[in-house]
């Protein structure tokens, strides 16, 4: 028996089921920060591909992983010819490069998911370079003490029905106690949503 992944059998409707947000949020926030990343970059969580379109000529090299074959394999669907960009099948709970290889690392939408967050965020400061870059835009639980309580009620039914996401992370403080130095958060809609702008600390293995 393979292993239960959630995230195939949401591919296929996954982009139209998050259209309305994408276009009204989503899209504006990739606009705004995926052409500022630069040189070896790793994307985490690819998904089917939301981010690709927006990585310029400054990224060097680009590797994009997921953990889902089927989100993998809608986001080659969106996949440039001439891009430096190689696709491969991989948790980021368990990275399969060298230590400080990459100089940013990009997720969106991810941390919600991932069982062990301590351990992903730590395999991305294992795998980025000193003075490298994380780059976060998550959905959280709400900075507005009413509406994060809310979340907390909702995850129970939320997290049974999708058996993989949470309504309720603390992302940027998971991504402080994995030893990064967060620089910005950016909060938006009634503080859910957050984009976390972190970086490995100079001198740190």
């Amino acid at each position: 028996m393979g292993v239960d992944r959630p995230f195939d059998r949401l591919a296929s409707p996954y982009d139209l089921f998050m259209a309305p947000l994408e276009w009204l949020f989503l899209r504006p926030r990739r606009k705004q920060w995926l052409p500022r990343v630069r040189g070896d970059v790793l994307e985490i969580g690819v998904g089917t591909g939301a981010n690709l379109p927006f990585y310029t000529a400054g990224c060097c090299r680009l590797i994009a992983v997921d953990a889902s074959r089927e989100m993998l394999d809608h986001a080659a669907q969106r996949v440039q010819a001439d891009r430096h960009l190689r696709l491969a099948q991989m948790d980021v709970q368990h990275l399969a490069f060298s230590e400080g290889c990459f100089d940013w690392v990009v997720g969106s939408l991810l941390f919600c998911s991932v069982a062990d967050p301590l351990l992903g965020l730590s395999e991305i400061c294992r795998v980025l370079r000193p003075g490298g870059r994380l780059l976060l835009i998550e959905h959280v639980r709400s900075t507005w003490p009413l509406v994060g309580r809310a979340l907390d009620v909702a995850n129970v039914f939320w997290n049974n029905f999708t058996r993989s996401c949470n309504l309720n992370r603390r992302t940027a403080d998971a991504v402080r106690a994995a030893g990064f130095v967060v620089r910005r958060v950016e909060t938006y809609l009634m503080g859910v949503v957050q984009v976390i702008l972190a970086e490995k600390a100079v001198g740190e293995v």
